[in-house]
């Protein structure tokens, strides 16, 4: 009889269980620990509330916990109430499944401002992760700027341009969906170092910004590469890209009456987050694709497009804004 503990109670925790499980049959025995006192880790907390398709993987999960050599230990904090020592001791094997829990530092000056939040502490928020729920984000500025082109950023912005009616269906907490619905946030900002041919955002999810009923999307149509370009792409990004050419040739007749606007910067990196006690101005430099792929800094503080702004200091209105990374 094998015996195996795994720390951290997530996708990969399960899917450590299971293939164990594949592997051993009845002759291994799998105690998962979480220190928190429910399982399933980021389909719980860190998928967005509104796709509950997606959370719906956890009855896969669901299918393995409830089998009888597979145990769920929650509230113990390993490292704390049990070292991973004592656990070798005591197991075959331990397995470490815990992901990455805290957010990385941008490592720029005025990140520690009040208002800048990291995506892990913002997710967990609107999904009611304990660690989270007292966050209380300050939504009474009229722009937001999240730095990053991945899901979770378009998990973000979508969060907070949906209205009140659109959650409706998905399991977002209580606190977070009174807070969004007070929320006076006109102007989303999706920061990238990198082009439009560098995103890691998946067609599915990119769509989504299409189809909300008070916010679009807006991209510059002289940030798109030559259409040709797109043919060298694998593709779900050309698809993904396809959305962004989508975004930048809609009518701005036809965004009127849209009360939100999410718009997509690319090639630019953070240098400093300024602010009066909490964040109100985002300065940034423009970038430029080197060798390999990587976004190298240029030294230019580049314009914003639209009147009267300055993309290097965004926002520039003297109220707060909210800084998402």
């Amino acid at each position: 009889m094998r015996h195996i503990a795994i720390i951290g109670s997530g996708p990969a925790g399960y899917y450590t269980a299971e293939a164990a499980q594949k592997r051993w049959g009845d002759e291994v025995r799998v105690d998962i620990f979480d220190k928190l006192p429910v399982p399933f880790g980021l389909i719980r907390s860190g998928v967005a509330p509104d796709h509950q398709s997606i959370k719906a993987v956890s009855k896969r999960y669901e299918k393995v916990a409830l089998t009888e050599n597979v145990r769920f230990v929650g509230n113990v904090a390993v490292g704390e109430h049990v070292s991973v020592s004592e656990l070798q001791d005591l197991y075959d094997a331990v397995v470490l499944a815990t992901g990455a829990p805290q957010d990385r530092p941008l490592g720029i000056p005025g990140e520690g401002l009040a208002n800048v939040f990291g995506s892990a502490a913002f997710v967990g928020w609107y999904n009611g992760h304990p660690q989270f729920a007292a966050l209380e984000p300050d939504l009474s500025g009229k722009t937001a700027a999240i730095i990053g082109m991945g899901n979770v950023a378009l998990d973000v912005a979508r969060i907070l341009a949906k209205t009140e009616t659109e959650f409706g269906g998905s399991d977002i907490v209580a606190h977070a969906l009174e807070a969004l619905k007070r929320s006076s946030i006109e102007r989303i900002l999706i920061l990238g170092r990198r082009g439009p041919h560098q995103i890691a955002m998946t067609p599915k999810e990119l769509g989504e910004l299409g189809e909300l009923e008070r916010a679009t999307p807006f991209v510059a149509p002289q940030d798109l590469p030559p259409p040709e370009a797109d043919a060298v792409l694998e593709p779900g990004l050309r698809k993904s890209v396809a959305h962004l050419r989508h975004f930048a040739a809609v009518p701005e007749a036809e965004r009127a009456g849209k009360k939100v606007r999410i718009e997509f910067v690319f090639l630019v990196q953070s240098l400093a987050l300024h602010g009066d006690g909490r964040v109100q101005e985002i300065e940034v430099e423009r970038t430029r694709l080197a060798e390999g792929g990587r976004a190298v800094g240029t030294g230019e503080l580049p314009r914003a497009r639209r009147p009267g702004g300055q993309l290097h200091r965004l926002p520039h209105q003297p109220h707060p804004g909210c800084a998402l990374r």
